[in-house]
């Protein structure tokens, strides 16, 4: 059994631990507020085994929900403002052998996605005009909203208040605001503005962080990530990519008992861990 331990921050070196699966937001930063929603949750801090947010559209079929308030301090250009993962260390000698075709069936769910995996500190990231799943942008009395409710907040797409005079999407339709933005010239002419508050909402059905599994984008294969994990964090970035700003950092990360356990373990079991999902991945083929 594996625990998983939560924790966010203003950036990697002041985290603390952060419980998922609670109504209301927390502040991270000076700019951003966070939430976190995990379908199935067993791990640290104690926290609630799941979320109502799984049981409301447009939730129903995710696996988790990263819902990120944020309010710049000065203005942002859109093409700058990406959600990231990052890591500390080299992880291209831990990447599974179908790692490429995972890699190429994520970029074509989110073409905005781009990285180096291979590198010395790997990151991938995402614009969060074109790869956030919902994004609001909140009125003035939205944003000075306080009060605290029973259920987590269903953030839905609302454009309307967007300043950018240019902007050719109807205001209330995440997919094609998502395609819209995978232009890079249109992102450049959005900005982010200075006191204003947008609501975002990432989220998929795809990474299942309880259990440390994946599913293939387009393949459908369920994988062990602990299989191929060296044990760094997985994290989440809010940054600007241009000045390297961060705004805020959420992150997994397995218990130090259980690193130390799958250490002692993953040595004898790589073979067979290989083997079978070689097998398994044949069946598919065939």
């Amino acid at each position: 059994m594996h625990s998983l331990l939560v924790l966010s921050g203003p950036d990697t070196t002041t985290l603390k631990p952060h419980t998922p699966n609670t109504p209301d937001p927390i502040r991270i930063s000076p700019t951003t507020l966070i939430s976190l929603h995990l379908k199935t949750f067993t791990g640290q801090p104690p926290a609630p085994p799941t979320s109502p947010i799984f049981t409301i559209p447009p939730h129903q079929s995710d696996l988790f929900s990263l819902q990120l308030t944020f309010t710049p301090s000065h203005d942002i250009n859109g093409d700058d403002l990406v959600l990231a993962n990052t890591f500390d260390r080299p992880i291209r000698d831990s990447l599974p052998y179908f790692f490429p075709a995972a890699w190429a069936g994520l970029r074509i769910i989110d073409p905005g996605v781009d990285g180096d995996p291979y590198a010395d500190r790997p990151f991938i990231y995402g614009p969060c005009l074109s790869s956030i799943n919902y994004m609001r942008i909140c009125s003035p009395d939205e944003s000075s909203s306080s009060s605290s409710s029973s259920s987590p907040e269903i953030i839905t797409e609302d454009f309307r208040l967007a300043s950018d005079p240019d902007l050719e999407i109807p205001p209330e339709n995440a997919k094609q605001r998502m395609k819209y933005f995978l232009d890079a010239d249109r992102r450049r002419k959005f900005t982010f503005r200075k006191g204003v508050t947008y609501k975002m909402d990432f989220a998929n059905g795809f990474i299942e962080f309880d259990g440390f599994t994946v599913t293939v984008p387009r393949l459908g294969w369920k994988v062990s990530v602990l299989r191929y994990w060296d044990g760094q964090p997985f994290r989440y970035e809010l940054v600007d990519r241009r000045t390297k700003e961060g705004f805020g950092v959420e992150e997994e990360e397995e218990e130090e008992k259980e690193k130390e356990e799958r250490k002692d373990q993953k040595g004898v079991e790589a073979g067979k861990w290989d083997t079978e999902e070689a097998k398994g991945v044949s069946d598919d083929v065939d």
